[in-house]
């Protein structure tokens, strides 16, 4: 009989007669075993390669409100990392009119630095915004229009804080050096912020973009 138990040198153990036994596990198919592999990869490489899913298809899998914590999560997150450069920048910026040296700027190395000065003010008070926001708007249940004011802010901020730094390398290089590297460098410093700061994840963003839209629905 299956699932039958059977008394031998006086231990009980499962008949061996067909079927499954009880207290057995049961066994993994090749299918099964091919797509539980498959999902620890997908894990381990934290669902990017190839995830060519849409933005409405991760909100369905991975749900609405749990999605938006994070991104606030993570935005929040950026922002601490940025900020305390920029209020070191700030800082320094603020002692430059009482230092020594300050008298013996010429005009345009004062118009630049108050460029560089106002720039980083700006910056501060874009990137502290998001999490005034935040507090003002606590547990009123609009994180979406907060995520996306937010990115907007803080997008803004990292300009000003791009032009802010390309203009204080002016102003220390003409210091050092002369005019005419002052302005190579502080171009420099541009042009490599536009870059890796707003080129590249745009880049990527309309490849993105495309690969959404030719992928299968």
């Amino acid at each position: 009989m299956a699932g039958a138990w059977v008394c031998r040198a006086g231990h009980l153990r499962p008949s061996s007669i067909g079927g499954t036994h009880p207290g057995t596990l049961p066994t993994m198919s090749g299918d099964d075993h091919e797509s539980t592999e498959r999902d620890d990869h997908r894990r381990q490489d934290g669902g990017v390669r190839g995830d060519w899913r849409s933005e409405s298809q991760r909100d369905e899998e991975e749900g609405y409100r749990e999605r938006r914590n994070r991104e606030l999560i993570e935005l929040l997150n950026e922002l601490r990392v940025v900020l305390p450069g920029v209020q070191v920048l700030f800082a320094f910026l603020l002692t430059v009119p009482f230092s020594n040296g300050y008298t013996r700027m010429t005009s345009l190395q004062r118009h630049v630095y108050f460029v560089a000065l106002l720039s980083t003010a700006v910056s501060v008070v874009l990137l502290i915004a998001p999490s005034t926001y935040h507090r003002i708007t606590f547990r009123h249940g609009d994180k979406e229009r907060l995520l996306l004011a937010a990115n907007r802010l803080a997008i803004s901020g990292t300009a000003f804080l791009a032009i802010a730094i390309a203009a204080a390398m002016y102003v220390i290089s003409d210091v050092l050096f002369d005019a005419t590297s002052a302005a190579i460098v502080g171009g420099i410093s541009l042009l490599a912020m536009a870059i890796l700061w707003y080129a590249i994840p745009v880049r990527r963003l309309l490849r993105d973009r495309r690969t959404e839209h030719d992928a299968p629905a």
